[in-house]
């Protein structure tokens, strides 16, 4: 089609040159039907429509913010448990991010934590945190031209932790993951992550103490309506008492419902929440869950501009 156009405009102008303008008059107007040929053709394809922030719970997509673009979302995550580990964190946290280019989103985040555990005849321990964080995805793969994306996600944190009656510190780590996602038929949209979370606590009394989380989760939402989407997550995490994948502590598998609604193209509010439903507590061999490095219960409720 290119061709035809180059080649007709070229004929127009040469023939304007050296023959009567009636004939370059009549290659003129070709030259205007091939164009609006080409641009009714693209027209008619159809439009791809991506899950809006949130749709998939807990887990992350492929997706970048795009050049020139920004986006700021908002976190209430509460989380809570019951029985002999009797426990809840209330975590809030706020992110601003852009994309720097078509396949790199860089930004920054800031969130804040309050832990109250009161175990069965133990002392209550309640613990406060706050965090500053660097969050970022590089995508390989662009969902739009292929039949799935994928992306790396990474987001190193510093920050500090008061705790009660341990000692608190510096907090330090990384989480880094790798997210698989496909569209289907701008109907429904799945998406796969795998990855591993590392955090280290430096104590005034001097040494440090690690832990390492690998985790999977795999999420899918359905289109309802032009604004309503409704899923489903499940994730699996192993605890590890070191940074290193050595001793395992004890490992969960949780699952729930997932819901997001896009107001318009700048706003959607979002939520999920999962339950434990397998849990297995190498420190107590006797519980049903694992409640020592999981809560039973988490949730999340999102708020994300764009603009």
């Amino acid at each position: 089609m290119a061709r035809f156009l180059i080649a007709a405009l070229f004929g127009g102008m040469i023939v304007s040159i050296l023959a009567a303008p009636a004939i370059a008059a009549d290659a003129s107007l070709n030259s205007a039907k091939a164009i609006g040929s080409a641009t009714a053709s693209d027209a008619d394809m159809p439009k791809t429509v991506d899950a809006p922030d949130g749709a998939f719970g807990f887990a992350d997509d492929s997706g970048t913010t795009g050049v020139g673009r920004y986006q700021f979302t908002l976190d209430f995550l509460p989380s809570w448990s019951g029985g002999a580990m009797t426990g809840r964190d209330l975590s809030a946290r706020a992110e601003i991010n852009t994309g720097l280019l078509d396949t790199l989103q860089l930004g920054v985040a800031v969130s804040g934590l309050n832990t109250r555990n009161t175990p069965r005849g133990e002392e209550i321990e309640t613990a406060r945190s706050y965090a500053f964080s660097l969050p970022g995805k590089w995508q390989w793969r662009a969902r739009e031209v292929n039949d799935f994306g994928m992306a790396f996600l990474f987001e190193p944190f510093i920050g500090r932790q008061q705790n009660n009656p341990a000692p608190g510190g510096l907090i330090y780590g990384i989480d880094a993951k790798i997210a698989v996602d496909a569209n289907i038929d701008n109907r429904f949209y799945a998406t796969f992550n795998i990855g591993y979370a590392i955090a280290a606590t430096s104590p005034p009394v001097g040494g440090t103490d690690s832990s390492g989380l690998f985790y999977l989760s795999l999420a899918g939402a359905y289109r309802v309506t032009d604004a309503l989407y409704v899923g489903a997550q499940i994730r699996q995490g192993w605890q590890f008492a070191t940074a290193q994948p050595d001793f395992l502590n004890g490992s969960a598998l949780s699952l729930g419902p997932t819901l997001a609604w896009q107001v318009n193209d700048n706003l959607t509010f979002s939520a999920v929440y999962l339950r434990q439903v397998l849990g297995n507590d190498r420190t107590r061999p006797a519980a049903a869950f694992e409640l020592t490095d999981f809560r039973l219960n988490d949730a999340r409720v999102r708020m994300t501009l764009s603009f």
